[in-house]
């Protein structure tokens, strides 16, 4: 892996949460060509390779990590703090699928983003 690729799949991994493609440039100095589009290529070679995937609601990536071989995921998404959770929905995904090829749709992806409070004291609602 290169240089470029190695840090920004090294800053996803260390966050913790999405990160878009400005907030990855920001964390490049000195480390190569510190232009949107060696970051969106990288990006993009990132996903192809089952590194990263997109959370595209926010237009920002999250890594893969060890263990993280599922295909169909959900995600859970903290509007306060920003965290982003990947379940897997293998089962749920199944029936999505298997009910787009009942209706002869070719489907490409699935994609599901749930929004919400996570578990940490200073995310919960102060209501419930």
């Amino acid at each position: 892996m290169t240089p470029i690729r190695e840090h920004i799949y090294r800053a996803l991994v260390e966050s913790g949460q999405p990160l878009g493609a400005y907030e990855l440039l920001e964390t490049m100095k000195g480390v190569g060509s510190q232009k949107p589009p060696t970051v969106y290529r990288t990006l993009d070679w990132l996903t192809k390779m089952g590194l990263v995937r997109r959370v595209a609601s926010l237009s920002k990536f999250v890594a893969r990590h060890a263990g993280d071989d599922c295909d169909d995921v959900a995600y859970l998404l903290c509007r306060n703090c920003g965290q982003a959770r990947v379940v897997d929905i293998a089962p749920f995904g199944q029936v999505l699928s298997e009910t787009a090829q009942s209706l002869n749709f070719k489907q490409e992806d699935i994609v599901i983003e749930v929004t919400g409070l996570c578990d940490r004291k200073d995310c919960r609602d102060p209501l419930s």
